[in-house]
């Protein structure tokens, strides 16, 4: 006897599939071994998706995926818990250019030279500036767990759509995550640009100050 649903050989007495969790021989199963059969299913299915979901995240994260996966465990919502990663607050940016984070490094950036504008024009400011940079750090140690978990769901679900063979969707998704130490370049590069631009709003607002000044 096998299973109509994945086609698996049944053991003469089983009342589900152990393999898919179908029911076997409905017509003849009373309403509590329905219900019993259901609910392995259900078990049964969860239990694949789970595993489903665990091993593509292993193939996006590839290096350090334990350190991960047990931050990400404590919670039935990784996406919000607070969990603290040493990396993302000593490193902050450079962290995220490492796991190409690309996205993040440029938001990160766009943040720093928008406060940076915001407190060139007010006085007495470098204390307060040097406070959102620590603060900026402390934001990536205490969310850093949870930022990469959200990303690495976004490119898995991504990649998941566009490629369909399982083969070429695990290649692509070792591709896609990991670490880069070209993430690392791009992102002295973008600090780099972001230091150029301060830099020369800084002159041109000390500049103009200057000539308005009696």
């Amino acid at each position: 006897m096998y299973c109509s649903q994945c086609g698996a050989k049944l053991p003469e007495t089983a009342r589900f599939c152990p393999s898919c969790g179908r029911a076997v021989s409905i017509d003849v199963m009373s309403n509590n071994e329905l219900a019993s059969a259901a609910q392995v299913s259900s078990h049964v299915l969860n239990t694949k998706g789970q595993l489903q979901e665990s091993d593509e995240l292993f193939r996006f994260v590839g290096e350090k995926f334990e350190y991960y996966r047990k931050k990400w465990e404590i919670s039935d919502a990784p996406e919000k818990k607070i969990s603290w990663n040493w990396a993302a607050f000593f490193l902050s940016i450079f962290w995220m250019g490492y796991r190409k984070m690309y996205g993040y490094v440029l938001i990160v950036n766009a943040m720093y030279l928008l406060v940076d504008l915001i407190f060139f024009l007010l006085p007495n400011s470098s204390h307060a500036n040097n406070s959102i940079g620590i603060a900026i750090n402390v934001v990536c140690g205490l969310w850093g767990n949870s930022m990469y978990y959200v990303f690495a769901k976004k490119r898995i679900s991504t990649i998941k759509s566009a490629v369909k063979d399982e083969t070429a969707r695990y290649a692509a998704l070792q591709k896609a995550g990991g670490t880069s130490w070209y993430g690392v370049l791009f992102t002295i590069l973008i600090a780099f640009l972001y230091a150029a631009i301060s830099t020369t709003i800084s002159y041109l607002i000390g500049a103009e100050d200057f000539s308005m000044a009696p």
